[in-house]
């Protein structure tokens, strides 16, 4: 195209592609010893905007999944909740639907797993598993 409508649509394009990166350029994917997508590869991941957001942002992470993930839960920052989102999936479906979410700073992301207060529950915890 002569006037250059091309180059500026590329320009674009690899501007928001960019500002895609940078923004999960600071993710770091915590994956828990004891949870599932550690024992199994797959299972329940947390994500936390940074900063807080509201029910819109969260309702966007819930629409387009990638394939083999879901959305599990969403917190409701509206209703004075916390500002979450749970998805189900690999380590390679996380980063798919990072990456297809326009971030005002990088998440947090770590994988679910359980916890304890203390020993002392863990302990009573396990006994009741084991006694199954």
């Amino acid at each position: 195209c002569a006037d250059g409508g091309d180059n500026l649509a590329v320009t674009a394009t690899n501007s928001i592609i960019q500002g895609r990166v940078d923004a999960l350029a600071g993710v770091e994917l915590k994956v828990h010893p004891n949870s599932d997508v550690a024992k199994m590869g797959h299972g329940e991941w947390i994500i936390t905007p940074v900063g807080g957001c509201g029910q819109e942002e969260l309702q966007t992470l819930v629409e387009n999944m990638p394939n083999n993930t879901r959305a599990v839960i969403h917190g409701q920052p509206e209703k004075g909740g916390l500002c979450f989102f749970v998805m189900e999936g690999t380590r390679e479906g996380v980063w798919q639907k990072l990456a297809m979410h326009r971030w005002k700073s990088p998440p947090k992301v770590e994988t679910d797993t359980p916890l304890y207060i203390d020993a002392h529950l863990s302990q009573e915890s396990a006994t009741r598993a084991d006694r199954r």
